[in-house]
C-alpha cells in the first residue's frame, strides 16, 4: 500500500523540478495534497502539505528513522521513516563526489 501510494505520487510529479523558486500556486499539479522530498545525503524527508482549498504549503521534517510520517488526508497513510532508509546505509561524515553534484 505505501509503496503503491509513493508510486502514484512519483507518477504526478514525472517531469516536474521542485526547487525553492518554484510557484506552487500556479502549478499544475493543483490537485495535490502532498508531496515529499526525500535526501540521499542524510536521513531526511520534507512533507509538503497543501491546506485545503487553498495555495499555501505547509512543511515538515522528518530527520530520524523512528519516525512516522502521517498522511491524514489520505486514510491516515502512515510512512516509516525507516521503510523510506531501509537497506540504504548514510554515513555521517558521507559527502557527495564532486561528479554527484549538479552545477
Amino acid at each position: 500500500m505505501v509503496f503503491t501510494c509513493l508510486l502514484r505520487l512519483i507518477w504526478v510529479l514525472n517531469g516536474c523540478c521542485f526547487d525553492n523558486k518554484v510557484d506552487l500556486r500556479r502549478s499544475v499539479i493543483t490537485p495535490l495534497k502532498y508531496y515529499i522530498l526525500v535526501s540521499q545525503n542524510e536521513y531526511l524527508a520534507e512533507v509538503y502539505e497543501r491546506v485545503a482549498e487553498t495555495d499555501i504549503w505547509q512543511l515538515q521534517y522528518f530527520e530520524q528513522l523512528n519516525n512516522t510520517i502521517v498522511l491524514a488526508r489520505l486514510n491516515n497513510l502512515q510512512i516509516l521513516m525507516a521503510q523510506i532508509y531501509e537497506d540504504i546505509d548514510i554515513s555521517p561524515n558521507e559527502t557527495p563526489e564532486e561528479s554527484d553534484l549538479i552545477a
